[in-house]
């Protein structure tokens, strides 16, 4: 099963067992909750693109040069065709997974999650420098 399936039976199994605000303040409250959640989906449409592209071109690259060893070789590239799926499936993930996080109310820090967020500094700048080496040109062309 693909991690964005996974996502998003997650987000539907929140969503049927997410509390009722009981109060008025926990009603206002969930409208803030979720009228904030618009404006980073929203910020997400435009931030989200501009790292997608990048990581579309080096994705299709990854998968080509994988395609043509394995070619060679007379192996399978289906661990590379996994890692191109997951590229395309990035943006639309993004949205899913900004939605879980605010709807699964149930959600509890793993060990895994700890690992992630110890990365994941690295791994930002990396991306950020990868979508700069993309975008640069093309910025600079128009």
């Amino acid at each position: 099963m693909h991690a964005s399936h996974r996502v998003t039976e997650a987000y539907r199994a929140a969503a049927s067992q997410r509390e009722e605000p009981t109060s008025r303040w926990g009603v206002v409250f969930e409208v803030i909750t979720w009228a904030i959640l618009g404006v980073c989906l929203a910020v997400w449409a435009i931030v989200g693109f501009i790292f997608w592209i990048p990581l579309l071109v080096r994705a299709a690259a990854r998968f080509s040069v994988t395609l043509i060893q394995a070619t060679f070789a007379g192996r399978d590239a289906h661990a590379a065709g996994e890692l191109l799926r997951d590229a395309v499936n990035f943006y639309r993930r993004g949205f899913a997974v900004a939605i879980e996080a605010v709807g699964d109310r149930r959600f509890h820090v793993t060990q895994e999650a700890q690992e992630i967020k110890r990365r994941q500094p690295r791994r930002f700048v990396w991306e950020l420098a990868w979508v700069v080496i993309i975008w640069y040109p093309i910025l600079l062309w128009l």
